[in-house]
């Protein structure tokens, strides 16, 4: 019983902090000029919350990537996991483990598009000279500008005007650009180790080729290379 309510209440919780960080701030500034203001409030709060979430990702991955071991388990929450008693255990270093570090950083990425989409959203809801649109950006066009500003594509139907907006998107840029650095480099020494592990022969083959090598007569090893060639 109590395995099929954690089935049934584990994808409710999800989709409710999906909802809960991913659409409430969109639905806090869509019209901000009718939107009262602890609304507002409360949508930059729970933004607020989902770049926590977005640091804290980005805190396991560099810590898997980079092999770092500390007591440092989390970036926020370290004074709660401080009290569970855990015996100290070395970085994995396993195919899986990297491939989800790989995995968890291009979610991260993703995840910072879209804060920065809803910043943009923020922003020109607040000032609608701060983009040369001139109104408010819609939920499409927040997430195509914050698109083509992390891939540095820079179409020019869309810039920024303000101050605030340009500080923006300097930011993503940087950050997005130290994104693409992290996962190249990541998924690059990922490949290098895998095949590293296929060319380099296991220590039983060895084993089996050294045992091999010390029994076979001086005869008989000339007999395999005849029939070999």
């Amino acid at each position: 019983m109590k395995k099929k309510l954690a089935v049934v209440a584990l994808p409710i919780l999800l989709c409710m902090s999906l909802f809960y960080l991913f659409v409430v701030p969109v639905l806090a500034i869509l019209k901000p000029e009718e939107s009262p203001i602890f609304g507002i409030i409360f949508g930059l709060f729970m933004l607020a919350q989902l770049i926590m979430l977005n640091l804290e990702l980005g805190y396991v991955v560099v810590k898997s990537f980079y092999q770092i071991d500390n007591d440092r388990e989390s970036l926020f929450f370290d004074m709660i996991f401080r009290h569970r008693k855990r015996p100290k255990r070395s970085m994995s270093n396993s195919p899986a483990s990297r491939l989800a570090a790989v995995v968890v950083c291009f979610v991260c990425y993703l995840i910072t598009i879209y804060v920065f989409a809803v910043g943009y959203m923020y922003i020109s809801g607040f000032d609608n000279e701060a983009f040369n649109t001139t109104t408010q950006l819609g939920v499409i066009d927040s997430i195509y500008f914050s698109l083509i500003t992390a891939t540095t594509v820079g179409y020019g139907d869309i810039h920024p005007v303000s101050s605030a907006a340009k500080i923006m998107v300097m930011s993503e840029i940087v950050i997005g650009l130290l994104y693409v650095v992290v996962m190249f480099s990541s998924i690059s020494n990922f490949l290098k180790k895998e095949t590293k592990k296929t060319e380099n022969p296991s220590s039983l083959d060895r084993l089996r080729g050294y045992r091999l090598n010390k029994h076979l007569t001086s005869q008989s090893t000339s007999r395999l290379r005849r029939r070999t060639r």
